[in-house]
């Protein structure tokens, strides 16, 4: 599919590059076009995600053809879509947010690539008790927290995050962000990812430290890697593979 994507990007004069072998076949954005103006936007042939985004779905949280997922922050549902195209038709998504106007976006991503039907969106704060009475009983196989977070690692396109940002700012996202663990680890689901667009320890291996303590949580860490933001810069292509990201981090915890 990427690579008649790219064919057709080409037939319509872009310069595109072939499909990223080591993002799980993703396809670089060409320069100078505004997306939605992209050949295949409106039908809905594509998303928009950073590599370790679309990396913390594909290869941490590997969802399979049937499962059930559990997205607990998903709006504005690129990682949500990702999952619903990799459960397949048998399979489910169920993608929460506590804010309505964020899940409206949702919506609208889910509409123009035609998952609507493949995805129940719901209005729920991942932190709060509701969501385990609500879900729980359910089968949920992986459940995803892509947690709300200082954003240090996307400051390049959101240079507004930097004045945001406090040592008593991450303590407070960092006790958010343990108690959205804590709270879906009642669910049961047998693998959880935890992930942040942040390259703060605290709010990362801290948070992930905390969780696992003697294993009380019912979870070990299986895997975890931070992604460091790499820009594109000139001669860096000398050094790196031309893959350019932000700053992320990812942990795949599975059920013991």
């Amino acid at each position: 599919a990427a690579k008649a994507l790219a064919a057709r990007w080409r037939s319509a004069g872009l310069a595109c590059e072939a499909p990223d072998v080591n993002t799980g076949g993703a396809l670089p954005v060409p320069h100078g076009v505004a997306v939605p103006d992209l050949p295949g936007y409106g039908e809905g042939l594509f998303v928009i995600q950073d590599p370790a985004a679309h990396e913390a779905v594909g290869s941490f949280l590997a969802p399979r053809p049937g499962e059930t997922v559990l997205d607990c922050c998903a709006a504005p549902g690129g990682k949500t879509i990702q999952a619903a195209v990799a459960v397949g038709p048998k399979g489910h998504v169920i993608a929460l947010d506590n804010s309505e106007a964020r899940l409206e976006r949702l919506r609208e991503n889910l509409e123009r690539t035609g998952l609507a039907g493949n995805v129940e969106v719901a209005l729920c704060d991942a932190a709060s008790p509701g969501l385990v009475r609500r879900f729980a009983g359910r089968r949920i196989d992986a459940v995803l927290v892509d947690a709300p977070c200082s954003n240090s690692g996307v400051l390049a396109r959101r240079p507004d995050a930097r004045w945001r940002w406090s040592a008593d700012e991450v303590e407070r996202l960092s006790a958010v962000q343990l108690s959205i663990l804590r709270n879906v680890a009642r669910l049961g689901a047998g693998r959880i990812v935890y992930s942040t667009c942040s390259i703060d320890r605290a709010e990362n291996e801290g948070v992930v430290s905390a969780f696992t303590e003697k294993a009380a949580c019912g979870y070990v860490v299986e895997k975890s890697r931070t992604w460091l933001p790499i820009a594109d810069l000139p001669d860096f292509d000398r050094f790196l593979p031309p893959t350019w990201h932000d700053g992320a981090f990812a942990a795949l915890l599975r059920r013991v």
